[in-house]
């Protein structure tokens, strides 16, 4: 797999998905297969225009739109993510966002491009796709991840879930089959125009093992990546048409 080339200073105050993200093998991975998708997407956009990042965390993803001259809008669901985003992007419209919402904070086709990545609380609900269409102008953007149920790591999960509830993370991992997914985003009236299995080998998120690039090296050998349907994680991007 190729690396992608977006530089990343460590942030001062870093939250912890950022220490996650740039400070463990495990997290660099992720993010670089998450970064392919970000900029084809930013690529085929053809210029700059208006952004959309549900689940901004401090924003690292709305600093780098940002930079290229993109009027970002960036949600989450924590006033202090929202504040540090803000400082850090200090153009950026920046919305608290409540669990139980069901509707992206947009008007219809005003945004180019929609990202929600790793936010599986929003990207597994049946309103998404639906909501993603809507916001999105003709031919704008979505790119998300979806943590594929129909994967072995989504059986080992849920084993794991079973025996000791307490550990579960989230209750949102592995809720839905990607290929599903897919289907419906195609019948909703996106083409699929990247798309990009990973995280077969098993590793935690967190995890910052010396193993991490022999499995990575392994999956690119094997053409993992291209095997989406039996994925346990997919990043995929989405043009509406």
């Amino acid at each position: 797999m190729k690396t992608s080339h977006v530089d990343v200073a460590w942030p001062l105050d870093p939250t912890f998905w950022e220490r996650v993200n740039l400070g463990t093998r495990w997290g660099r991975y992720v993010w670089e297969v998450e970064k392919r998708a970000v900029l084809r997407a930013v690529t085929l956009a053809k210029g700059s225009g208006a952004a959309l990042e549900v689940g901004c965390d401090g924003g690292r993803w709305a600093t780098f739109l940002a930079d290229k001259g993109w009027h970002v809008t960036c949600t989450d669901t924590r006033p202090e993510a929202l504040e540090l985003c803000s400082c850090r992007v200090p153009g950026a419209h920046c919305i608290l966002a409540k669990a139980t919402d069901t509707t992206l904070p947009c008007d219809r086709s005003r945004m180019n491009l929609l990202l929600c990545i790793e936010v599986e609380a929003v990207c597994n609900q049946d309103w998404f796709i639906t909501e993603a269409h809507r916001v999105l102008t003709p031919g704008g953007i979505l790119v998300t991840t979806i943590l594929n149920k129909a994967s072995l790591r989504a059986f080992f999960h849920a084993v794991a879930s079973g025996r000791d509830a307490a550990k579960m993370r989230s209750p949102d991992y592995y809720q839905v089959a990607y290929s599903g997914w897919r289907n419906k985003l195609v019948q909703s009236g996106f083409k699929v125009i990247h798309e990009e299995g990973c995280c077969w080998a098993p590793f935690a998120r967190d995890s910052d093992s010396l193993l991490v690039p022999l499995f990575v090296k392994l999956e690119e050998l094997l053409g993992l990546g291209h095997l989406t349907t039996l994925s346990p994680w997919v990043v995929v991007a989405a043009q509406k048409s």
